[in-house]
């Protein structure tokens, strides 16, 4: 049964079609639909508060808001009706129910593995054990939510790979992709993969719970159909048996394709069950669509004529001449009354050279700058790791110099150079050991009475269970004084739920139990484990200058008056589709068992295409690509991507 009323609103981005859809739910909360019988499908964790924070203004009597991403609803329904799954998966009942493991602790769990057959002498012919764990994760995830069974996603890429050695890896990361999911297994504690294949190959197939999504829900809305993996595309036309349904599809979307987006298999299996509303053009279409093409042909087959927004080039040899000159237009930019926020530098990669640079420069001019980035570490995050070393410090484990001075530096409010004097000095001797007079002379009486206090309080603390708990008191009694930028505060509350999703994991998986809770969870954050969730551009106020990457502004759902493209003729551009054992591509419903070196290179092409014109059309009055024949290691830059653009223009 289609419905008259389903409606997909089609355009590209910042068309208005989101509003159109956040239009029809408050229209029908308004006329007495109740808000828990409308389902919400978003793409992520920043779409679900915006959606939230809208509705609750909007509609000041609202009752359960039921706004989800699919992984969201997927968790949710497994643990709604895990009374069957456990049925089918265990073969009887018991009164114990499932945990839902964090990104960053599955994460953690396959670097352990990794390790473990790299010491047997297997897994080290490519990438690090974190790269290694990452591709791992990623293929268990594309096989859940394409659908296919955990050994076809690494059997495909074994199949295309010619190289014997990396062949050789690839069964290698099956058998610990075999070992991680054994485990979730047996601790009743489930990743993103098995808790969607789960929901897929137990709840989907029972016709009991088959009837309860429409007789929950009378109106589904889909934001973002594009973004979504083949198993959300796959629940949305199950819904829409019994469902009315509004939705929203860009034709230029599918920017998380490496995370499983399938936009072709969403529109192919929806457009038909919806009437199609197409929403106005974006203003900068023709140019992202004449740049596009141009990319994809690695020619300049087509020009255009523009007034907005103006495309510029800045050449230099030096990176770094060209930061200095970034940090002066944007000084110039703010003189001329530019809202900070209007104003975004973009890179493939922010690498640390590129965030200090310019956060000092632009700081330096009394502009300041939020970084958004689609993927975030807490090992990055200073706070973050100063609060481990504090914890570190109290159960007495073995720390750096380095991490010592940080957390010196940060919490007493001292200089680098007395920071690593205290630093060698506590490493040496404790922090029981008084300082020496001469010690004392060089920091002077204060940082020393400082010190102490510091010292006695560690010391003291030394009673506390070495649990999650400590976490709080030491942000409430330590951290929170120093923090200075919305950042560290966010880091630090990352930190304390990361504590709290280890420490319950900690309690049912074996490979966990070995380790003390301390050793474990700092582990985590050193080794670089992803964090659970990343940062997000506030809907109001000025937060700054946005540094990111093409796909954390993508995710940010709006668009920017300038835009300066960094690192403009790097081949980070057209980044690889095909990783050591990952290649999303090889997961596609529409895969046609092939693959070589010349479809990588129309892939990279295709990819580098969607990420300039999605660009594009988030940019209203300028884009200044800045073009270094060196980066930051002194490397040449020889991409085409600003000979492209310059010669698209007309």
């Amino acid at each position: 049964m289609i419905y008259i009323e389903n409606i997909l609103y089609y355009g590209n981005a910042l068309t208005g079609k989101t509003t159109k859809l956040m239009t029809h739910y408050r229209d029908l909360a308004e006329k007495g639909l109740k808000t828990d019988s409308i389902l919400v499908l978003v793409q992520d964790g920043r779409e679900i508060t915006r959606w939230r924070e809208h509705l609750l203004e909007a509609l000041p009597i609202a009752g359960s808001l039921q706004v989800f991403s699919y992984w969201g609803f997927v968790q949710s329904e497994v643990a709604r009706h895990w009374n069957w799954a456990e049925k089918e998966l265990y073969g009887s009942l018991t009164s114990v129910s499932p945990s839902f493991i964090t990104a960053e602790i599955a994460h953690f769990l396959i670097t352990i593995m990794v390790n473990d057959h790299r010491a047997k002498g297997k897994m080290n012919a490519v990438a690090t054990p974190e790269q290694m764990a990452m591709q791992i994760l990623n293929n268990m995830n594309l096989a859940a939510t394409f659908g296919m069974k955990l050994d076809d996603a690494f059997l495909r890429v074994q199949s295309v790979e010619t190289d014997p050695v990396r062949r050789s890896v690839i069964g290698e990361a099956l058998i610990v992709a075999r070992e991680f999911r054994k485990t979730c297994v047996e601790s009743r504690s489930f990743d993103y993969s098995m808790a969607v294949e789960i929901f897929n190959t137990i709840l989907l197939r029972d016709s009991r719970y088959r009837e309860m999504p429409s007789k929950r829900f009378k109106v589904l809305i889909a934001d973002n159909l594009e973004e979504g993996v083949p198993s959300q595309t796959e629940l949305v036309q199950l819904m829409l048996n019994n469902c009315r349904s509004y939705a929203a599809f860009d034709p230029d979307g599918g920017h998380t394709d490496f995370f499983g987006a399938d936009p072709d298999y969403a529109w192919d299996k929806l457009h038909s069950l919806y009437e199609i509303e197409r929403c106005p053009e974006n203003p900068n279409t023709v140019l992202a669509g004449t740049v596009a093409k141009n990319i994809k042909n690695g020619l300049i087959l087509e020009t255009c004529s523009v007034k907005k927004p103006l495309i510029k080039m800045i050449d230099m040899d030096y990176r770094s001449e060209l930061i200095l000159s970034l940090a002066e237009h944007i000084e110039a930019l703010k003189a001329q009354g530019c809202p900070e926020d209007e104003i975004a530098i973009i890179a493939p990669v922010i690498d640390r050279v590129l965030e200090i640079s310019i956060k000092s420069l632009l700081k330096s001019k009394q502009i300041s700058v939020q970084l958004l980035n689609r993927r975030e570490y807490l090992a990055d995050k200073e706070f973050a790791q100063v609060m481990v070393v504090l914890v570190s410090l109290i159960e007495s484990n073995q720390l750096g110099i380095s991490e010592r001075a940080q957390a010196f530096r940060i919490i007493l409010g001292l200089d680098p150079v007395r920071s690593n004097l205290l630093a060698k000095f506590s490493n040496s001797k404790g922090l029981e050991a008084a300082l020496p007079a001469d010690l004392i002379g060089r920091i002077g009486f204060a940082a020393h009475n400082r010190y102490r206090e510091f010292c006695d309080w560690i010391i003291a603390k030394r009673h506390l269970p070495a649990d999650a708990s400590i976490f709080q008191q030491l942000f409430g009694e330590v951290t929170a004084g120093p923090i200075r930028e919305k950042g560290d505060l966010s880091a630090s509350r990352q930190l304390i739920q990361s504590a709290i999703s280890f420490e319950k994991s900690q309690g049912k998986i074996e490979l966990l139990k070995g380790m003390s809770f301390v050793e474990g969870f700092a582990n985590m954050i050193r080794q670089g484990t992803i964090a659970a969730e990343a940062g997000k551009i506030q809907a109001e106020g000025n937060n700054g200058v946005v540094l990111a990457t093409p796909l954390a502004i993508f995710k940010s759902s709006r668009s920017f008056k300038y835009q300066f493209w960094v690192d403009g003729a790097s081949e980070s551009w057209t980044p690889r589709s095909a990783m050591e054992i990952n290649n999303y591509h090889l997961m596609s419903k529409g895969w046609n068992g092939k693959w070589d070196d010349s479809m990588d290179i129309v892939k990279k092409a295709e990819g580098a295409a969607k990420t300039v014109s999605g660009l594009i059309l988030r940019c209203t009055e300028e884009i200044v690509i800045l073009v270094s024949e060196y980066n930051s290691v002194g490397q040449e830059q020889e991409g085409d991507l600003p000979d492209i653009i310059r010669g698209s223009v007309g």
